[in-house]
């Protein structure tokens, strides 16, 4: 009988073994290709190498799989062919998917970049000092990060976050604090701010608390009130403050639209009033022509608005913990406390 290689010890006889391990230094003389074949004696396990015509000696099903080859330093004589007990080579596809999670990359290194940065004042003189330019912010409330947003110009949305905060009841500017990345208008539109707030959730409980929660800088829309929601977050724990001075209107005769136009304009909470139509900048015909008189300068909000839907009948004046209405109805809403009429 042939020599034979010892590779494998008693005890491992079932184990697999990688083609990695076994070093083939030149191939036979005959170049014959033979496959891992194994043998159990009384003495041990052994792996000897067999030929080719090994394969038609292994009772095997040829459904089975082809044999693991590789080339054999034995000669062909007196080779004993047992069967095999090496794993088979699956074929693998010449083809596969490729996919770069672009997001998860930029959302990573925005928080990278916002990890080096001092948390500046939400004051006028912090706001102005940077350049024009869109990007991605965070907002902190007594250094607690509670909104994270993207805007076209960075400048002028911090400068409407400030003005927002400076018209509500329980909070000020400066217990707010802002840091801002200005990126290129390529990377503001894969929504990077959607990550980012995933990312401070995930790592923080109650991150970015004011995040859906009303604080953003958009209209809820008539179905707000028409479904009497809960006032979210935000909204309820600072509510606006009605009281707010209307010093940039002057006591005098006014035109009703233009005046509620005006109200609407300096307002750091949101004023919406009824109009020709759903969503129409045309005025409604109850007040197109109407003339309101104001009595004095630096009127309040919810005094000046009381005044102006005293002349229209059939109006009802309203204010929720968000924002003032005026529509042409007779309702009472959860959340809402009528400014005019009075109660019956």
């Amino acid at each position: 009988m042939s020599r034979q290689l010892p590779l494998v010890r008693k005890g491992l006889l079932n184990s697999s073994i990688s083609v990695a391990n076994l070093v083939v230094p030149f191939w036979s003389a005959a170049n014959t290709i033979g496959c891992i074949i194994s043998r159990r004696e009384d003495r041990g396990a052994r792996l000897v190498a067999g030929c080719a015509s090994c394969r038609r000696k292994h009772r095997r099903s040829p459904k089975a799989g082809r044999h693991l080859l590789i080339p054999t330093v034995f000669g062909l004589r007196g080779l004993r062919s047992l069967r095999c007990s090496i794993p088979l080579i699956r074929t693998l596809p010449p083809y596969t998917n490729f996919e770069i999670d672009i997001i998860s990359a930029l959302s990573s290194q925005l928080v990278a970049a916002f990890s080096k940065l001092e948390i500046g004042q939400l004051a006028d003189e912090q706001i102005d000092s940077p350049p024009k330019g869109q990007g991605v912010y965070k907002l902190y409330y007594y250094g607690a990060l509670v909104y994270v947003g993207k805007a076209e110009q960075l400048k002028k949305r911090l400068g409407e976050h400030r003005f927002k905060i400076s018209g509500r009841q329980h909070i000020e500017s400066s217990d707010m604090g802002f840091k801002c990345l200005f990126i290129h208008r390529n990377w503001t539109a894969l929504a990077p701010e959607d990550s980012l707030i995933r990312h401070y959730r995930a790592a923080s409980e109650g991150g970015c608390a004011w995040n859906g929660n009303g604080f953003g800088p958009h209209d809820p829309g008539r179905d707000r009130e028409s479904t009497d929601k809960h006032p979210e977050g935000f909204d309820s724990q600072f509510p606006i403050r009605k009281d707010w001075i209307c010093d940039w209107i002057e006591a005098g005769s006014h035109n009703a639209f233009a005046l509620l136009k005006n109200m609407k304009r300096g307002l750091p909470y949101l004023l919406r009033f009824q109009t020709a139509k759903k969503q129409s900048a045309k005025p409604h015909e109850d007040y197109q022509d109407l003339t309101i008189g104001v009595p004095r300068d630096r009127m309040g909000a919810e005094d000046l608005l009381r005044t102006i839907a005293q002349a229209l009948p059939g109006w009802q004046a309203t204010a929720f913990p968000s924002h003032l209405i005026l529509y042409k109805e007779k309702r009472e809403y959860t959340y809402g406390h009528i400014i005019w009429p009075p109660p019956a």
